[in-house]
């Protein structure tokens, strides 16, 4: 049985949020950095577009000095979520390596993500999110994830 995958966004502070994930014993924490990558606008961004049918979607995320991209394949109602790491934004590919993976249903991998979005969401007036993450909390991309998680709920069963 596929353990289930858990997603965290803690409050942001000082332009970095830690983001955290874990299936079974494999698990994943990093502090990233609000900049150069607008990462949780593209995060978001990247799960419409899954639901809108594309089956890759690649989202950067900065740590400073290293660099991670989660990669995120979508066959059908299955997905693969790989994050791999990179010692700095030269990405070089023979220092490439991958620090969490996980396989499991389209579903189950977007209601995770979904889940802390909705989360952090709720919570930004409180973290004062804008201020403290140094970009606006990405409600359009919000809204359309929303929006497209509701119209296809039924189709994977969220």
């Amino acid at each position: 049985m596929t353990p289930k995958l858990r997603v965290s966004f803690n409050s942001p502070q000082s332009g970095f949020m830690s983001i955290g994930l874990k299936a079974g014993k494999a698990s994943f924490v990093a502090a990233v950095a609000h900049a150069p990558y607008d990462s949780l606008r593209d995060l978001i961004m990247a799960l419409s577009a899954l639901l809108n049918g594309e089956s890759e979607v690649t989202v950067k995320w900065n740590r400073e000095p290293e660099e991670y991209d989660f990669e995120l394949r979508r066959n059908g109602t299955d997905a693969e979520l790989n994050i791999i790491r990179y010692p700095n934004h030269r990405r070089p590919k023979t220092k490439r390596e991958v620090v969490f993976s996980y396989k499991g249903t389209f579903a189950a991998i977007c209601e995770s993500f979904w889940n802390a979005i909705n989360e952090l969401d709720g919570d930004r007036d409180i973290d004062e999110f804008d201020k403290n993450w140094r970009r606006e909390f990405p409600e359009e991309a919000t809204q359309e994830l929303a929006r497209l998680l509701g119209k296809r709920r039924s189709d994977f069963s969220l």
